[in-house]
This record gives C-alpha cells, sequence and structure tokens, in this order.
C-alpha cells in the first residue's frame, strides 16, 4: 500500500490526490474554463497516481501551482494540513543521485549523435552542459519541437517522455 501520510509542512511524493465530485464532473461536462494543463492533471489524478507520478508528466515547477489551483477550484480533494504544502512539496520531488543522472545524460547525449548525427550535436552540447536533473528536464521541453523535425513527433515526444521519466526515477 503507498503511504499518504502529510503532515502541515510538508506532504511525501507518495501522496495521491483525489478528484471531487466536481472534479469528476469536469472532466465529462467540460463546464469550467480549465487551461489544457489543468484538464491533463485533472485526468491524471486517477486515485491512484502518486504525487511523484504526476509530476513526471509536468515540466519542473509547473506541477504545484496547478494542483493547488485545482484544489482551490475544489475540483481536487485537499490534503491535510494546508493547501499551502502542495507547491512547497511538489517543488521538493527529489529528482536521481549524481551517479544516475550522469549515465542518464550519457545515454541521452548518446542516442541524439546516434539518430541525429552532426545535426545533433548542438543539442547533445547542451545536454553536457546540464548540471542537474531538472535542467536537462527543461532543456529536453525546451528542444523538443526541433528533435521533432528531425526524428518525427511520436519519436521525439517518445524520446523526451522516456528520459524526463528516467531523471524522476520511474
Amino acid at each position: 500500500m503507498v503511504e499518504e501520510r502529510a503532515d502541515r509542512n510538508h506532504m511525501n511524493d507518495s501522496y495521491i490526490f483525489r478528484r471531487t465530485a466536481a472534479g469528476t464532473a469536469e472532466i465529462s461536462n467540460r463546464s469550467s474554463p480549465l487551461s489544457p494543463k489543468h484538464r491533463r492533471c485533472l485526468i491524471l489524478v486517477d486515485g491512484k497516481a502518486t504525487l511523484r507520478d504526476l509530476a513526471t508528466s509536468f515540466r519542473p515547477g509547473e506541477l504545484g501551482p496547478i494542483l493547488r489551483d485545482l484544489v482551490e477550484r475544489r475540483l481536487l480533494d485537499a490534503p491535510p494540513g494546508s493547501i499551502e504544502t502542495i507547491e512547497a512539496s511538489a517543488a521538493k520531488i527529489i529528482f536521481i543521485d549524481e551517479k544516475r543522472f550522469g549515465e542518464v545524460q550519457s545515454r541521452a547525449m548518446w542516442e541524439i549523435s546516434k539518430r541525429l548525427g552532426p545535426a545533433g550535436e548542438p543539442i547533445v552540447t547542451q545536454i553536457g552542459a546540464c548540471a542537474r536533473p531538472e535542467q536537462l528536464r527543461i532543456l529536453l521541453r525546451s528542444v523538443e519541437k526541433a528533435l521533432q523535425g528531425q526524428m518525427g513527433p511520436d519519436d521525439a515526444k517518445e524520446f523526451v517522455k522516456r528520459i524526463g521519466q528516467e531523471l524522476m526515477g520511474s
């Protein structure tokens, strides 16, 4: 069983958000003006996905404000304690350790070099310049469109998502 513990100042990354009845109705009825990211988050909150699981589907820094907004709109149940803990807790999700980051970073550079050859060198250089997992996640999202032009939309999306999940330890 996944631990769902939360306290007043911090919620752990295994916390599971749950939709309210209004949140479930919103998915079907589309009665509120939700952004695509808010709607995606609401759909991903399925009663099984942990805070960490949700984080793999969003750019660093995006998830906390989205969850807080959905709780404030009463589309998600509020976690125990205070809703102020949501953003801080989402921002503190532990990424992988340095050794694992180096392995994922090297594999991403190798894969881009292999797939794109010399045309991929600028991206490989940028990947190599990343010092932390969250930097690499942000970079991959920002170069995803360029990768789509060179790899094809489906392959680029799969690559960015796979590497992003590896960077989250998934």
